[in-house]
């Protein structure tokens, strides 16, 4: 009899060794996730902060472009030259801007999907 009660308590303490081994490890898993989530959550603050600065940049040069070209209207070629300067510069801060922001948002998605698979 009592080698069969033995056998049992052996039984469960290897059960119960498992299933601790187990739950250590969906803790850690679920630490990890934890932290990463956390690090994506600042990332977006991050990036939200860089495209609110951005989009200040825009309308500061865009306020500016204007004010030029207030200031130089009625100049005949001038006018017309320093226009197609300033719809370049505006063209080219967009790309930049949307390009800056593509690049970002690629990151983050590749980040996301490394944490999915």
């Amino acid at each position: 009899k009592q080698r069969k009660v033995d056998q049992m308590v052996s039984e469960w303490k290897s059960k119960f060794d498992l299933e601790t081994t187990k739950n250590e490890t969906l803790v850690r898993e679920i630490q990890k996730t934890s932290t990463d989530a956390m690090n994506l959550k600042n990332g977006n603050g991050e990036l939200q902060e860089e495209l609110d600065q951005i989009k200040r940049q825009v309308k500061s040069l865009s306020t500016e472009n204007s004010e030029l070209t207030d200031q130089l209207e009625g100049g005949g070629k001038q006018t017309h030259e320093i226009e197609k300067l300033r719809r370049k510069l505006e063209a080219d801060n967009i790309a930049r801007f949307f390009s800056s922001l593509f690049n970002k948002l690629r990151t983050r998605l590749q980040f996301v999907m490394y944490l999915h698979c």
